[in-house]
């Protein structure tokens, strides 16, 4: 019974971490504060994020995007093995790490902004 309530609990904790926090959507508005961003590009972000949240959420917790530098994800993904894992092609592969880089760095100057 103590391990029921402990994982309620824990549950409880971790629910109230939305799923835009943890993986920031991208859209029209995101490409103004990406300046190297396009709009041709958007489509390509946005798969990046469903692969990320779709198919690394179906195993483990997601991780916030702002958690790791764009070498770590890189780690993350090649040496700890896990785009080999979630049996991304290059091209999925592609579209994750792109997201990764291109969100991460402004999530973590929104989160320093209103969360100082």
């Amino acid at each position: 019974m103590k391990r029921f309530f402990t994982v309620v609990i824990f549950a409880t904790l971790f629910s109230c971490i939305s799923l835009d926090e943890l993986a920031p959507p991208v859209d029209e508005s995101f490409l103004k504060l990406s300046p190297q961003s396009s709009s041709q590009e958007l489509s390509n972000l946005k798969l990046g994020r469903h692969l990320y949240t779709a198919r690394c959420g179906s195993c483990h917790s997601l991780d916030p995007v702002t958690a790791y530098n764009f070498t770590e994800w890189l780690s993350i993904m090649h040496e700890e093995g896990m785009a080999e894992k979630s049996k991304f092609s290059s091209t999925e592969l592609s579209s994750v790490l792109n997201y990764l880089k291109t969100v991460g760095p402004i999530a973590d100057e929104l989160n320093k902004k209103f969360h100082p």
